[in-house]
């Protein structure tokens, strides 16, 4: 079949070897971002579904309890897959390894150029850009479609419209000092990679 399937299950982060082994030919594109904006973000996320503040008390210690079970383990992974990276014969860390079906994206690289990344990754998944545009088209109200159904026109426009801001309560839930203690050496391997493509040595 030529139907090509797209989604962004995040509980696979801690599956992809079992993903890979039940569908070979999928291809995985792992986001890497810095540990200090995505738990903050995440905490935001979660208040904005919840309809909770996060600076309340129940909030509090139920989103620690979350960060220690699910996103601890999430982005100690996250890490693992910046380290084999760079072990690659390539001895790069952003090298794309066809082999294993997964490439690495910074969200640095992703916020900077979204057009550039967007075209990175589908030549990496062999997605034709019109297709891929087409698609993102699809799922827009009309009024939000883009002009053109080639990704590489410098008219097409993808706007991403979030629920959720990122407040001064979701910066103080979870301090960077308290994820460097439960992260270790991950939050910096993170971190690093994300802001320049390297790993911490």
């Amino acid at each position: 079949t030529k139907m090509i399937y797209v989604g962004k299950p995040l509980l696979f982060t801690l599956h992809m070897d079992g993903l890979r082994r039940n569908f070979p030919k999928a291809k995985l594109i792992v986001c890497i971002r810095n540990p200090s904006s995505t738990v903050p973000s995440y905490i935001d996320f979660i208040s904005a579904i919840t309809s909770v503040a996060p600076d309340e008390t129940v909030f509090r210690g139920r989103f620690l309890s979350l960060f220690k079970v699910y996103s601890v383990p999430t982005l100690r992974r996250l890490a693992l897959e910046v380290t084999a990276a760079a072990a690659a014969p390539s001895g790069k860390a952003s090298s794309d390894d066809a082999r294993s079906g997964k490439m690495l994206m910074r969200f640095s690289e992703w916020k900077r150029d979204s057009h550039k990344a967007m075209k990175r990754m589908c030549g990496w998944a062999g997605i034709v850009e019109a297709d891929a545009a087409g698609a993102v088209a699809g799922l827009l109200p009309d009024e939000k479609k883009a002009p053109s159904s080639s990704v590489s026109s410098q008219d097409t426009r993808f706007k991403k419209k979030e629920t959720h801001k990122n407040r001064k309560a979701s910066y103080e839930l979870i301090t960077e000092s308290k994820m460097r203690e439960y992260l270790g050496e991950a939050f910096d391997i993170l971190q690093k990679y994300d802001e320049d493509g390297t790993v911490p040595r």
